[in-house]
């Protein structure tokens, strides 16, 4: 996130809140968003992400549309925000 830009908000052309296939276009986008950074979809769970960059591990969880991000580095984990 920028300096001075906390404030903005996104608008939506479309809505897609309350369509049936809100939840599976949503997830099929950020999928393929985090596969183009890199994440691999955990075998074992579908709903992790995980990458790692040297030492450096990062995990995303989705849950519905939250996220959950985890690494073992505070600078890192910043960057990937």
């Amino acid at each position: 996130m920028h300096q001075g830009s906390e404030h903005l908000v996104c608008k939506l052309h479309k809505s897609l809140y309350g369509l049936k296939q809100s939840p599976r276009t949503w997830n099929q986008k950020l999928d393929v968003f985090l596969k183009s950074i890199e994440f691999m979809k955990s075998e074992a769970d579908p709903s992790i992400y995980i990458a790692q960059v040297g030492d450096v591990k990062f995990f995303i969880v989705v849950y519905v549309d939250d996220l959950i991000l985890v690494c073992n580095d505070q600078t890192k984990l910043l960057q990937i925000k």
